[in-house]
Parts: C-alpha cells; structure tokens; sequence
C-alpha cells in the first residue's frame, strides 16, 4: 500500500472514531522541497491539493505543472513576504494571512478569487506570525473590503510548549471558529488524527504523505 493510501486509510479511521463523514476533512500534501517527479507521482494516484511554503519554489513548481496536472490546487501555507505577494497570488488557498497590508496587496494582485486562512498565534510570546485571538474581530472586519479574498476560517501551528497538550491548542481553535468562516487549518503529520478530533478541515500533511508513517 503507497504511503497516501496508508494517511487516507488513518484518516478515515479517525474520522469514524471522531463520528465525522470523511468528505468533511480535506488534506494538504506539503510539498516544501520536494521533487516535481514526487508531485506528480501523488497526482497520478489521485492527490489534489499540495502545499508550499516558500513563494519562489511554489511559482517554479506551479509553472512546471500546470500543463501536466492541470487539476491541482496549490495552497501557499508558509509566511508571506512583501516583496513576494505577485507570486503568492498565484495560489489557489493562502492558509497564513494576518497583515491587513499584505491583505490589501493580494486583493490588488490577485486575477480570481482567493480562498484565505486567517493565522492565529496562540501563544503570544512565540515569534512566528499570527494574530493573537483578541485582534480576530478587528482583521475579519477589516477584510470584508477585499472582495477578491474569500475567508474559509483559521489556521494554526501549534505552540512549541511540549507540556500541554495538543489537544488543548486544537480546543482552544475550535472554540475560536465562527458559523460563517467555520474552516480550520490544523493538523501536521504527528498529530492530525488529534486535529480531526477536534474539528481540523485542513490538515497540512507532509512527511507521511511522502515518507511514510
């Protein structure tokens, strides 16, 4: 069995356990550094949806396969660079916005309809990118004026605070969810059966995908 028959097999597993139909969780494969000859191997065997981190390489890969998968969804995951936003515009899904300039920025570079993940940092004292949850109103209100970038929900990366839980930061995401931006972008390879527990939509999958679990 190929290594996404063996994630799909442990996600429907999970989604059963988690009473939840299948077709309500989607899964990222994270093709950060990654060959175009790996890409395209997972396409045949049926994978859509592949993620970036880095703006360059996402716009180099795009490129190579537009014609040879021509079904694929790339979904940009990784941070957003200023000088970088003409290329991240090109992705189908952005799962790490939270800067209302880089907002405004993509609204202006995009050619379609943008499908966007709000980042949230959960711990406030970590320096990685997000808005901490007291500042979501605010930036979702904000973002009603960007007609090109259509909300799906948050995303997330757990904090590097091994004594809690995993299980308490995909709570506390959930909890942050609204009915009418309900996505949730959670969930790597060491924990996504957890995420979907807890409601994940989007799990970012990369080393079990291409490496095995």
């Amino acid at each position: 069995m190929s290594t996404l028959k063996v994630v799909q097999s442990e996600i429907h597993t999970a989604c059963q356990k988690a009473q939840r139909n299948l077709q309500s969780v989607q899964w990222i494969a994270v093709s950060k550094n990654r060959s175009i000859e790996a890409i395209e191997a997972l396409y045949q065997e049926g994978q859509r949806h592949f993620g970036e981190n880095y703006a360059i390489e996402f716009a180099e890969k795009r490129k190579a396969l537009q014609e040879r998968c021509p079904e694929i969804c790339w979904h940009y995951i990784g941070q957003i660079q200023s000088n970088k936003i003409n290329l991240i515009a090109q992705a189908d899904y952005i799962h790490s916005l939270c800067n209302l300039k880089h907002a405004e920025a993509l609204s202006i570079q995009a050619t379609k309809a943008i499908r966007v993940f709000i980042q949230v940092k959960l711990n406030p004292e970590e320096h990685r990118g997000g808005l901490v949850p007291a500042e979501l109103d605010s930036f979702m209100e904000s973002l009603k004026s960007h007609k090109q970038l259509m909300v799906e929900g948050l995303m997330t990366i757990l904090p590097l605070q091994p004594e809690m839980p995993a299980s308490y930061w995909f709570q506390t995401m959930k909890a942050l969810t609204r009915p009418d931006t309900p996505g949730l972008s959670m969930g790597m390879s060491e924990d996504f059966r957890e995420a979907i527990a807890h409601g994940a939509t989007w799990l970012r999958i990369g080393r079990a995908i291409f490496e095995g679990l």
